[in-house]
């Protein structure tokens, strides 16, 4: 008998697990929907010089976010990538108030677009 319910009970866990990784599954490909849907909604409307798409990282690895990074750009139009404005948190900007730290962020951004560091030879 004991062998019977071992037998039903890892049917049972082999069947939630199976059940777990299917839900998992839809969560990620809706949320991935989602965002790209509301990205293509947006690319519609080139932005203003002063709208950007503002990413802020805190506890990411190097690693996530060059991925992070790389996956939004796959998202957004290459033509609107100069309004994509990525950064980290550093020990000065979680000091900073956010509106502050976003307008910071992007005059140095802006500058930079207008005034490109020059390529070392």
């Amino acid at each position: 008998m004991s062998t019977i319910q071992n037998t039903t009970t890892q049917s049972n866990i082999q069947s939630n697990i199976q059940t777990q990784t299917k839900t998992k599954a839809k969560i990620e490909t809706n949320t991935r929907s989602s965002v790209q849907d509301s990205v293509t909604k947006k690319t519609d409307e080139l932005p203003q010089q002063a709208e950007v798409r503002f990413l802020l990282f805190d506890n990411f690895s190097k690693y996530e976010i060059s991925k992070i990074i790389a996956y939004v750009k796959s998202l957004v139009p290459k033509n609107e990538h100069r309004h994509l404005v990525f950064a980290k948190k550093t020990e000065h900007s979680q000091e900073m108030v956010l509106k502050d730290l976003i307008n910071d962020v992007k005059e140095d951004h802006f500058y930079l677009l207008n005034n490109p560091p020059k390529k070392q030879s």
